[in-house]
């Protein structure tokens, strides 16, 4: 058998026709190998990292006009933010989801739950984000430890065989998990990392959001502590977990388990309109973002028209282009909402 560098002679040495072929093989892989290199350097590359990168670490707190408190109404719950990965520095998108439920909620925590942090006494990472959020004072930067969270929950056991495996969508699904775990111990409110708040929410709950008509989405949740639906969402993720179906733990399971139903008597009855099942608040606009959420507005169910929801709640997810006379869209709204994040952004 002949070697590759006497075959790849012989065939240099053929007749002009195959030698034409062999040199747009070579050529045309040589550029391809070329093609890849450069893609992968200059397309390749995330915008946002380099931008981070030029941007101090640490920052000199804002200054701060204290809200006003309101003085009626339920009495405040926590906020939570949730990172599963290892990530510890917040993109702007983060901070101003952040700093909108903080500037919005004075009388409630925002906590803001990172698996990365390090536990115990230990100070937190130097980055922008860290830094411009722990200057409000009702932000918090804790640690997530999720074999504490799901602790004395179904989750638990499905946690720790999990660990020992590999998962298609390990974050997403560590996220469902977290969210309808937190609701269940605490209560309280729980948003995703690309949601701006307009206005307080403290009004709502026992109710949660819809990704379309017939599907129901997990990305803001305000349910009372130990409330039988999230119990109920907690053991169909444990009996009907398929960890290759992206969503299968999410938007899939809530609206699984509104429709497996709950009995009438596991309903908190403090109120009237705590006596029913959880209220999907439905989108009445296209939401920006590549998931199909939408901003929470006034158009609700039929079974569901004592939940009065105003403008509450706006998601960033793509830039578009604004059309004249169409509404704001939540980049037109940072600079009045976040005034602390957003000149950070902005800043070449």
């Amino acid at each position: 058998m002949s070697k590759p560098p006497d075959l790849l002679l012989r065939l240099l040495r053929g007749a002009p026709r195959q030698r034409v072929c062999t040199l747009f093989i070579i050529g045309f892989k040589f550029t391809f190998f070329v093609s890849i290199m450069i893609y992968w350097h200059v397309v390749g590359e995330p915008k946002e990292k380099g931008q981070l990168y030029n941007l101090p670490a640490e920052i000199p707190c804002p200054t701060l006009t204290p809200p006003t408190p309101p003085s009626h109404g339920p009495t405040p719950g926590n906020i939570f933010f949730l990172e599963t990965s290892d990530r510890t520095n917040p993109n702007f998108l983060f901070m101003c989801s952040v700093e909108s439920a903080a500037r919005t909620h004075p009388e409630s925590h925002v906590l803001v739950l990172m698996k990365g942090l390090p536990g115990g006494n230990a100070s937190l990472p130097r980055h922008l984000g860290i830094s411009l959020l722990s200057c409000f004072p009702n932000v918090q930067m804790l640690p997530l430890d999720l074999r504490e969270l799901f602790r004395d929950t179904p989750l638990a056991d499905w946690y720790a065989a999990v660990q020992g495996r590999w998962e298609p969508y390990l974050l997403p699904v560590l996220s469902d998990a977290s969210r309808i775990a937190l609701m269940w111990k605490f209560g309280g409110i729980y948003l995703d990392t690309d949601f701006i708040v307009l206005k307080n929410l403290r009004n709502l709950t026992n109710v949660l959001g819809t990704q379309s008509r017939y599907v129901l989405n997990g990305a803001f949740l305000a349910f009372e502590r130990r409330h039988e639906f999230m119990a109920l969402c907690m053991r169909d993720f444990v009996d009907h977990y398929n960890g290759w179906i992206w969503g299968h733990q999410g938007p899939q399971l809530l609206t699984r388990s509104s429709r497996s139903g709950v009995p009438s008597a596991a309903w908190p009855r403090a109120a009237p309109a705590a006596a029913s099942p959880p209220c999907p608040l439905r989108p009445s606009t296209p939401s920006p973002g590549r998931t199909g959420r939408s901003t929470l507005r006034t158009s609700t169910p039929r079974s569901c028209r004592g939940c009065s929801v105003p403008p509450m709640l706006s998601t960033c997810g793509t830039r578009r282009a604004r059309a004249r006379g169409s509404r704001p869209r939540p980049g037109h709204c940072w600079p009045s909402c976040m005034p602390a994040t957003a000149p950070r952004r902005t800043r070449p």
